[in-house]
């Protein structure tokens, strides 16, 4: 009772099956007329069928909706599809694609075992496929279930078996076709191609002159000229075809030899409403001695086919006339086309040619008037280095006061000593800014693309700080992401142009954010440390930004690079890595002078709202105020986290002139 069975009846059982192997094998049919061309019909039995066809749909409809890997399936091409060539299909194993095969360049999934344990294994038993063995000698020997005479009997010689690892599932629907054609020669023969669903026919020829308008070039019309019952006359012979097999439902058809290698095999359209599936089991030739022999061999009768079918599409029948007239049509077209196209380059290349030589000799104009003038001073956009000592005011007290103090006061001195605002920073960058804003706002109107890409990518609900936020132009990204952003900047003039926008901003030094610690999602920091002067209040400014960011949240930092030849577009020239940039500002009002225009900024520098150091460009008609900036080299700017304890920078890039970093905040 729920026991094993005893052995008796466990050898019984197994001797049935051999019996029933047995009688399938004797069930295999040659055909004659076709060499190496076998054929095995009740291949399956009707639950294994229901199986495997059940599989087969489940793994299409994976592969309709992409769940499959790589190249697994192949939908139809349209051009295939509006003919009804073609069908979908399923590789496993290998890919292969016009006759190509595609070993490691395309994925696809290894050959399912439920094809193995259920198919593979019953056509073992048949000896069409088999293992491969080891011989004490080291050579290559096959097992399988039947002894290696049958193979012999079956035509085989004494050729070693395999076990595919290849699997073609083509499924067809109702009026699916497939050309004449030689199967792939990268893989061993036998082949063995298993049917379900429906019987259908499979013709088997030499040069098939296949019906008019569905040669294998594809180039013919989109349909036969014959009516599709006549297609299945057996009195409606084609030329070329030997012999027509009805591949019956749960059959196989095994090819070797010359079935293999020198007849074409086609499909005629598919008669069954519920279409067709056919299992194709091949295993790849890694011989490449054996596969360019094969291929050699394939290829030459593939050019006498097709030599075969262009004259017989070339003779007198009506239907053929009417097919390559149409033809000939699309050809001259397409020549016309061609010329056409040629004619409109060589007139392009043309017109190009006399606009170059028109502009060179505009350019040899320009340089005969420049020698007969006096030449004009140059006027690059260099930024000159800072003049000696300017660096000095406020960084060497710093310094020296910082050594020999040991206990906290003294350090809280050094503190307040760093976050001092150097005169440098005073009168060359917060002045400045202030005397300039309006027209600098007028000319600052869009994120640069590293910044709007980072914002995007940061959660878009976060809470946001712009610490040193300008006119606000970054804030601007924040709020269209859903965000909510709060700034602040240490120039009055540009902090009233964010309020005027609406933006939530003050007044503040960025050495000492006037926000609470770990409050921020993520944080920016654009163009701001290109205007500190000293390394220590740089890592200061860093640590101030990152004190405010969440555990696990990030800050972007960007400045400017002292390679402006990587790809910058600010169009300066950088004479050193601190420099002094130049502003030139317009008069404030139509018609108003440089001198009007200073005088009102003078009394500005009564006031101290202004910087002192404005000089009149009268060739340019501006008041020019200088920049103090400090540009980065590549490295520098990620060096200065490393100062920092509880961060990591997590990237390093080159922007539109700058160098920028994400530091993620970790602890």
């Amino acid at each position: 009772m729920g026991g094993k069975p005893s052995r008796p009846k466990r050898e019984k059982e197994k001797k049935r099956d051999d019996d029933d192997d047995a009688k399938r094998k004797k069930e295999i049919v040659r055909v004659a007329s076709v060499p190496g061309l076998r054929y095995v019909p009740n291949l399956l039995d009707e639950e294994t069928h229901d199986l495997v066809v059940r599989f087969v749909r489940a793994q299409l409809q994976l592969g309709r909706e992409q769940k499959l890997s790589g190249a697994t399936y192949t939908p139809i091409p349209p051009k295939w599809d509006k003919r009804s060539q073609g069908r979908e299909m399923l590789q496993y194993g290998t890919y292969t694609h016009s006759n190509r095969v595609y070993d490691h360049e395309i994925e696809v999934e290894p050959l399912p075992e439920i094809l193995r344990t259920m198919v593979v294994e019953r056509l073992a038993a048949l000896g069409v496929f088999g293992e491969e063995t080891k011989s004490e000698s080291g050579a290559t020997e096959a097992s399988s279930s039947p002894s290696s005479s049958s193979r012999a009997e079956e035509g085989k010689g004494e050729r070693d078996l395999f076990m595919p690892d290849s699997c073609t599932v083509n499924v067809y629907r109702k009026g699916q076709w497939l050309p004449p054609h030689v199967d792939n020669p990268n893989f061993k023969r036998p082949f063995c191609t298993v049917s379900l669903l429906a019987d259908e026919m499979c013709i088997f020829g030499r040069g098939i002159v296949w019906h008019p308008g569905l040669d294998e070039s594809g180039d013919g019309s989109a349909g036969a000229s014959l009516p599709e019952e006549s297609w299945y006359d057996m009195a409606n012979t084609l030329e070329g075809e030997e012999c027509r097999v009805v591949c019956e439902k749960n059959s196989a058809i095994i090819l070797d030899g010359e079935s293999g290698d020198v007849y074409e095999h086609a499909v005629l359209p598919v008669r069954a409403e519920g279409g067709r599936i056919s299992l194709t089991f091949r295993k790849r030739d890694r011989d490449e001695a054996a596969v360019k022999k094969r291929t050699e061999e394939t290829e030459k009768w593939r050019a006498e086919y097709r030599e075969k079918r262009k004259t017989a599409y070339g003779a007198t029948k009506p239907e053929v006339v009417h097919v390559e007239t149409e033809r000939a049509r699309i050809a001259r077209e397409r020549l016309e086309r061609k010329k056409a196209k040629e004619a409109r380059k060589l007139e392009t290349l043309a017109r190009k040619q006399r606009e170059l030589e028109m502009a060179e000799e505009r350019r040899k104009e320009k340089e005969e008037k420049k020698k007969s003038k006096e030449p004009k001073p140059k006027t690059h956009k260099e930024c000159l280095p800072v003049p000696e000592g300017l660096l000095k005011n406020g960084v060497d007290d710093a310094n020296d006061k910082k050594e020999n103090n040991d206990d906290d006061d003294d350090k809280n001195k050094n503190s307040s000593i760093v976050n001092k605002m150097p005169e440098v920073e005073r009168e060359y960058v917060q002045k400045v800014y202030d005397v300039v804003a309006k027209q600098w706002h007028g000319t600052r109107y869009r994120s640069w693309p590293a910044i709007e890409k980072f914002v995007a990518n940061q959660p878009k609900n976060g809470f946001v700080a712009d610490i040193g936020c300008g006119n606000g132009k970054n804030m601007h990204d924040v709020v269209k992401g859903g965000g909510t952003v709060v700034g602040m900047d240490f120039s009055y003039g540009l902090i009233e142009i964010c309020a005027e926008q609406g933006f939530e901003v003050q007044v503040a030094d960025a050495l000492m954010v006037p926000y609470r610690s770990r409050v921020f999602d993520y944080a920016l920091n654009i163009a701001v440390l290109h205007h500190i002067s000293s390394e220590e209040r740089r890592v200061r400014m860093c640590e101030e930004t990152l004190r405010v960011v969440k555990v696990g949240g990030v800050a972007l930092f960007c400045a400017w690079a002292y390679e402006q030849d990587k790809g910058g577009v600010s169009g300066h020239d950088f004479l050193a890595q601190d420099v002094l940039v130049p502003f030139h500002k317009r008069p404030i009002a139509k018609g108003m002078q440089p001198d009007e225009q200073k005088e009102l900024d003078d009394e500005m520098v009564r006031e101290g709202k202004a910087p002192s150091h404005g000089e009149i460009n009268r060739e340019k008609h501006t008041v020019v105020y200088q920049r103090y900036c400090h540009v980065y080299k590549e490295g520098e700017l990620e060096k200065l986290f490393e100062k920092i304890p509880g961060c990591e920078v997590e990237a390093s890039y080159f922007d539109f002139g700058n160098w920028c970093v994400e530091v993620r905040v970790t602890e």
